[in-house]
C-alpha cells in the first residue's frame, strides 16, 4: 500500500516478496608501511586484498535445490574468493608513479551448479548426480543432445588479469 497526498494506492494483487539467500562475507586488507625500506624499499607499497563471500540455499527456492523422485536435493554453498595485489614504484622524486597489479576472480576456481541444465538428463543420470552429491555432472541430455559446459555453471571459471597503472 502506498500513501500520499493523492489518496491510497494498492500495489497490484499477489504479494511481493524480496528473498535474500543468508550469506556470509569476509575480506582482509593490508598496505606495507611507507617507510618500510627493507631490501632497498622493494617491500614498500605492497598492496593485497582478499574478499570471500558464501551464499547459503533456501529449500523453499527453485533454484538452490534439484528434484529427483519426489525428494529435494539441497545445493551447496556457492562460495567465491578473489585476491588482488599490486606493488606501487615511484619515480622522479614521487611526481611519477607506476604499479603493477593481480586480480584473481574465483581465486579456488568454484563451481556453481545450474540444476537447470540437468533436468532432462536421463533418470540414470540425475541418480548418479543426485547420489554423487553433485560431483558427477551429466554430459548429455535424455535424447543425447550434450550439454555445454556454459550451460552446467552459473559463475565463471577463475580469471586472471594482469596490468600497470601510471599517475602523475
Amino acid at each position: 500500500m502506498v500513501i500520499s497526498p493523492t489518496g491510497v494506492r494498492y500495489a497490484p494483487s499477489g504479494d511481493f516478496i524480496v528473498h535474500n539467500d543468508p550469506r556470509l562475507k569476509a575480506g582482509f586488507y593490508y598496505k606495507t608501511p611507507d617507510g618500510l625500506d627493507l631490501f632497498n624499499g622493494l617491500l614498500r607499497d605492497i598492496q593485497i586484498s582478499f574478499d570471500y563471500q558464501a551464499v547459503y540455499p533456501n529449500d523453499q527456492i527453485f533454484g538452490d535445490f534439484f528434484l529427483f523422485n519426489g525428494k529435494k536435493y539441497l545445493r551447496a554453498a556457492d562460495k567465491n574468493a578473489n585476491l588482488k595485489i599490486s606493488k606501487e614504484v615511484r619515480f622522479l622524486s614521487d611526481r611519477l608513479k607506476m604499479s603493477g597489479y593481480a586480480e584473481i576472480d574465483n581465486l579456488f576456481n568454484d563451481k556453481w551448479i545450474n540444476f537447470g541444465a540437468f533436468e532432462r538428463a536421463s533418470p540414470a543420470d540425475q541418480e548418479k548426480f543426485t547420489t554423487s552429491n553433485f560431483e558427477y555432472i551429466p554430459s548429455t541430455d535424455a535424447s543425447g543432445v550434450p550439454i555445454l559446459d556454459m550451460a552446467k555453471y552459473r559463475n565463471l571459471p577463475r580469471s586472471v588479469f594482469l596490468g600497470v597503472t601510471v599517475g602523475f
